[in-house]
């Protein structure tokens, strides 16, 4: 029996389509959730982001970060305006990363945890970035 001829199974098409769609969900649900958590304990972020020096911190700055982070991350993870929702939490997590992980530190930023803890926000960001740049693949809904 002859073996059929036809179209060769592009893996590295679906390889990247499939590899979208995981790492945009898993980068999704890190904001999504942590934005919904903010949300849940208004005045816990509020003492949060006072003890870290953030200025302007306060109930409303509390809410307007847990909607952008649960709303970003909804977008990112079915692909709406995921371009756009990956670079409004770039600006939302810069000052972040500064105020939460490098200013605190001072010189201890070269110690092994705030370090990690510095590292894992720039990883974040990264990841974002990759999403702005790549765009939410062919599995989303686009825009």
């Amino acid at each position: 029996m002859a073996r059929k001829r036809g179209k060769k199974t592009n893996w590295a098409a679906i390889g990247t389509r499939w590899g979208l769609l995981v790492g945009r969900v898993l980068i999704g649900l890190l904001f999504a959730v942590g934005g919904f958590w903010k949300l849940m304990d208004v005045k816990g972020g509020m003492e949060s982001m006072k003890e870290l020096g953030v200025p302007g911190a306060s109930e409303w700055l509390v809410y307007l970060v847990g909607a952008i982070a649960v709303l970003g991350g909804l977008a990112i993870i079915v692909g709406w305006c995921a371009r756009t929702a990956a670079i409004v939490l770039v600006v939302l997590l810069l000052p972040w990363t500064w105020f939460a992980s490098i200013a605190p530190a001072g010189a201890a930023v070269l110690k092994p945890v705030a370090m990690t803890k510095a590292l894992v926000k720039l990883a974040m960001i990264g990841a974002l970035l990759m999403e702005a740049v790549a765009g939410p693949g062919k599995i989303s809904i686009k825009k």
